[in-house]
């Protein structure tokens, strides 16, 4: 499906939480029809969307895979940013030309704290079954990509998809379980991004 849906929360005049689903009648072009893709926050009322694909049931019915989630074919219209105040979708792609590959099942989260302006990618599954373990950076602002992974320090997460993955109060990035090779993970990790300029004292 590529429908777009919103959920009002509120209350009514009794204090009593209140909640309605509503369809959006999107003005202009919007996302292809997908599953398995990402939703993440991205301020100002906007939300961004990646990843994605759809699954392969030739190759299900024929039982070159058994596992739904390693049998999807990615999206090529991976990355968009859905603006509510405008009820518009608009496709990003990189300025910088750089940016992850297709992939479906990724973590993908808003930074905060000291990582606000940004958002984080880790890991998914690709089109031909593979997990991934990458870690990347979007800048709201220059709308680029950077790949973070190759300047992490310490024992990375085995690869992996359908994994938590969120930014704490204090701008931390955590993974937490998902699917991979040999089976569901149960391990955390905190992944060490670089320090920035606020992060270092000022003499």
């Amino acid at each position: 499906l590529q429908d777009t849906w919103t959920l009002v929360l509120g209350q009514d005049q009794n204090g009593l939480a209140t909640a309605a689903w509503s369809q959006i009648q999107v003005s202009g072009r919007s996302p292809s029809a997908r599953a398995g893709h990402a939703l993440a926050p991205a301020g100002g009322g906007r939300v961004q969307l990646f990843g994605g694909g759809n699954f392969d049931w030739a190759r299900m019915d024929a039982r070159a895979e058994t596992f739904l989630m390693r049998s999807i074919l990615p999206v090529s219209d991976i990355h968009w940013e859905y603006d509510a105040t405008l009820q518009i979708w608009t496709q990003l792609l990189s300025a910088g030309g750089q940016q992850p590959s297709a992939r479906s099942f990724a973590g993908f989260t808003n930074g905060k704290d000291k990582r606000s302006g940004l958002m984080f990618l880790f890991g998914g599954v690709d089109g031909n079954g593979n997990a991934l373990q990458d870690v990347w950076e979007y800048d709201l602002n220059s709308e680029t990509w950077t790949e973070l992974t190759s300047v992490l320090t310490g024992r990375p997460p085995t690869p992996r998809f359908g994994m938590g993955f969120v930014c704490d109060d204090y701008g931390d990035l955590y993974i937490l379980g998902g699917m991979a090779a040999a089976g569901g993970q149960i391990d955390l990790y905190k992944v060490p991004l670089p320090s920035y300029a606020a992060d270092v004292p000022q003499t």
